[in-house]
């Protein structure tokens, strides 16, 4: 075992010099460290007890890339140009869907959550988005208000979704300065590999207190906000209660993940919080609904071109699970914006406490189970056909001599 300073101190020696610097700021996806230290890419309760082969496994993983150039490109989320519709929508909806509507989103600046939100945009809603990092926030704020002329979308940066008065000030803010909030995406998440053995209670805390939590928090921040927004656009007459779906306001989108479906190595704090998620929006869903307003998951499976999928894994691990999926393809980022979409429009006026899932990777091991208990089954029905015919044949064979033996 080594001590913190020379886990350090190994992680920069083992790792090339390109490495060394991304080693060093590694991250959770999303915005949310592991440690405030800088150089604290390991977990930070299990530098201490993380073997020296162990590093030189993480430096030299998938998940570092190799190579001369950085990880993550500067400023991926600022484009010189508006970005392509057909990279975050399909032709299927119509432009002023969401006329003067708001979306209130957190983790907006993510690759996933940004798309959702500039769909939206691009179909007339305004937007604020909330994140940890003030650049990224403001400068995606700003990449998004590209998809509509005349789009307004706010960035909060410096918020923290684990702490609830930061978020009940953002969504303040976002509802003074935009009229309201009718729409509301929780989308931040933080997620690292790990084992159990080397997953501290510390860091399994950090993305629980991040997740459910943090989806908590920004429920509890703009749950008033809502509601209000389902008695502004209550129908008019009790005649039109029987329409009320036309009146898209007062829904909110958690994202979730399939990882809790089959269980995953290296996953379980993540496993954990997304179970917790859907837990939480089906509740949700059942305690407001009466009062007009809904609670859905996204859950998305693997989806290209994320910042998660392009940290864990590999251009050949992505072809291998993108032949675990029935459609033959990875997700993309339009595929989950267009059920966002769907979701927030009077199309889905009648979908409440629900987990819409993205096509997800079905796992080998799981494609084994299926097919060897499909085997065994059917051995089982031919074993028990072949005994119950070789009964009745030695039971026909016992008569048949029987009465051979009395008329003799």
């Amino acid at each position: 075992m080594v001590s913190s300073k020379r886990a350090l101190t190994l992680s920069r020696r083992l790792a090339p010099r390109s490495l060394s610097k991304s080693a060093a700021s590694l991250k959770l996806c999303g915005e949310y460290p592991l440690s405030k230290r800088s150089d604290s890419w390991l977990l930070k309760d299990e530098r201490d007890s993380l073997p020296r082969n162990q590093i030189r496994h993480f430096l030299t993983s998938a998940t570092l890339r190799s190579g001369s150039q950085p990880i993550v490109p500067e400023k991926p989320w600022i484009h010189d140009m508006p970005l392509p519709k057909s990279e975050y929508l399909s032709e299927t909806w119509k432009d002023g869907l969401f006329d003067d509507k708001v979306v209130f989103c957190t983790g907006g600046a993510g690759t996933i959550c940004s798309a959702q939100v500039r769909a939206l945009v691009h179909l007339g809603a305004n937007a604020c988005i909330v994140g940890r990092n003030v650049e990224k926030t403001e400068g995606m704020a700003k990449d998004i208000a590209t998809a509509r002329k005349g789009a307004k979308v706010l960035g909060f940066g410096g918020v923290d979704v684990r702490k609830p008065e930061a978020l009940e000030e953002a969504a303040k803010r976002c509802a003074e300065s935009l009229g309201g909030i009718d729409f509301v995406i929780a989308g931040a998440a933080g997620n690292f590999l790990a084992p159990i053995s080397q997953l501290s209670p510390n860091a399994f805390k950090a993305v629980m207190d991040i997740d459910i939590l943090g989806s908590y928090n920004t429920l509890k921040a703009t749950v008033d906000y809502l509601l209000e927004s389902v008695q502004k656009h209550k129908p008019a007459t009790p005649a039109h209660s029987a329409t009320r779906s036309s009146f898209p306001t007062g829904r909110i989108i958690f994202v979730s993940a399939t990882l809790h479906y089959t269980g995953l190595p290296m996953q379980t704090h993540v496993s954990a919080a997304k179970a917790g998620i859907d837990a939480l929006s089906a509740s949700v869903g059942i305690e407001y609904g009466p009062r007009g307003l809904t609670s859905n998951i996204i859950a998305p499976g693997p989806i290209a071109g994320t910042e998660g999928m392009d940290r864990l894994a590999t251009a050949g691990g992505m072809e291998k699970a993108s032949k675990g999926v029935p459609i033959g393809r990875l997700g993309t980022v339009r595929d989950i914006a267009d059920a966002t979409v769907f979701l927030f429009s009077e199309a889905g006026g009648f979908v409440n406490a629900e987990v819409l899932v993205g096509e997800y990777c079905i796992p080998l091991r799981l494609h084994l189970i299926l097919f060897y208990s499909t085997m065994c089954y059917d051995l089982s029905i031919f074993v028990l056909r072949f005994s119950f015919n070789l009964l009745l044949l030695l039971s026909g064979l016992g008569t048949e001599v029987s009465v051979k033996s009395a008329l003799t």
